[in-house]
């Protein structure tokens, strides 16, 4: 009979666990808290496991315990850290090859100062719709017919892709990936690896899905 109860509180547990990997992962990190209270709770008046009554009985485990907590958190952070930054390079490479695309330039070219500039001004959004017109002599709007290039993405989970990450406008994100480092791991476990796979795969086949829409089309030279 204690066999079933048990039994059902780890599939319970378990299944909290995975949404608290995922609430981490996808960076709700309210419903994150809410979901971890609500389960504490949970288990302290089912009488399971109090965390009071734990550090009651076994405090200097639980300071022990608390210390390297915070010290995997730290470490977690950074690790998170520097995936995030590897993924605001890779958002901001892409952005840079399709304006290379747009100039009908090398993927490899340099920028220099003047490329640079509307690189730049392009990836930021501003003034985005401002150039599709200019003024004849006689003040009236008529049609760009040199548009400039605009980036589609400018941001990376809400950090403008023309500037360079900072921490301090990070804190919220860092201090969280430090908090939950458990669920934040799992998370990471299970989806960085799946979704640098298929970013590499892409990168080796894109040119020859290209190759597949150019030649199956090579009759339609309408379709540029």
């Amino acid at each position: 009979m204690l066999a079933i109860p048990a039994l059902l509180v780890i599939v319970v547990l378990l299944v909290l666990f995975c949404v608290e990997a995922i609430l981490t992962e996808v960076e709700h990190w309210g419903w994150a808290s809410l979901t971890l209270v609500a389960t504490l709770v949970g288990l302290h008046f089912l009488h399971i496991f109090s965390v009071w009554d734990f550090v009651k009985s076994h405090t200097v485990e639980a300071l022990l315990g608390t210390g390297g907590y915070v010290v995997i958190g730290v470490v977690w952070s950074f690790i998170k850290w520097f995936s995030f930054l590897l993924g605001f390079r890779d958002a901001y490479r892409e952005q840079k090859e399709n304006f290379f695309a747009f100039k009908r330039l090398p993927a490899n070219s340099n920028l220099d100062a003047a490329l640079e500039e509307e690189f730049l001004k392009g990836l930021s959004g501003e003034d985005r719709y401002s150039h599709r017109y200019i003024e004849d002599e006689g003040g009236k709007k008529i049609a760009n017919i040199s548009p400039r290039w605009w980036s589609k993405v400018n941001t990376y989970r809400g950090n403008s892709l023309h500037i360079k990450p900072k921490a301090s406008n990070n804190k919220a994100r860092i201090t969280s990936w430090g908090t939950f480092w458990p669920f934040s791991m799992v998370g990471t476990i299970i989806n960085d690896p799946l979704r640098r796979l298929w970013n590499f795969l892409w990168g080796q086949l894109k040119a020859l899905y290209q190759r597949m829409a150019d030649h199956l089309f090579a009759n339609h030279p309408e379709l540029k």
